[in-house]
């Protein structure tokens, strides 16, 4: 039976909800298909490992000291690592910026410190290489 106290809703109002469905159906694709992956950043001394940093566990910034060659800090943030300072001769290290939002890696030779991003990488079609 049709209720004939029962409001219908108006035009504006199904626009409305329209609108809010395609929204949150954009941000649904957009979350699913752009969501980075867990990324990790490698960090080796002198060819060794020396630690790995999984940026999405990283909850506040934190400065890693590592006795090298030279001594190297690090700064870590959940965007990525960077080198703050180094003793080396020609400081080009502190220039690489974050790893890996600005590059997938960064190196200071003089203190053979490496900082490299190991987030895989997808090829569509491919999976991991």
């Amino acid at each position: 039976m049709i209720n004939p106290t029962r409001k219908k809703m108006t035009k504006t109002e199904t626009i409305l909800v329209i609108t809010v469905c395609i929204l949150l159906s954009i941000a649904g694709i957009f979350l699913a298909f752009f969501r980075r992956p867990g990324e990790t950043v490698e960090i080796t001394v002198d060819g060794h490992h020396y630690r790995t940093v999984d940026l999405e566990q990283v909850i506040s910034e934190y400065d890693i000291q590592i006795d090298a060659a030279y001594p190297v800090t690090l700064h870590v943030t959940r965007e990525g690592v960077t080198f703050v300072h180094s003793q080396c001769p020609d400081k080009l290290c502190e220039g690489f910026g974050c790893v890996p939002r600005d590059s997938n890696s960064a190196v200071c030779l003089p203190a053979k410190v490496v900082v490299r991003s190991t987030q895989e990488t997808f090829v569509v079609g491919r999976g991991a290489e």
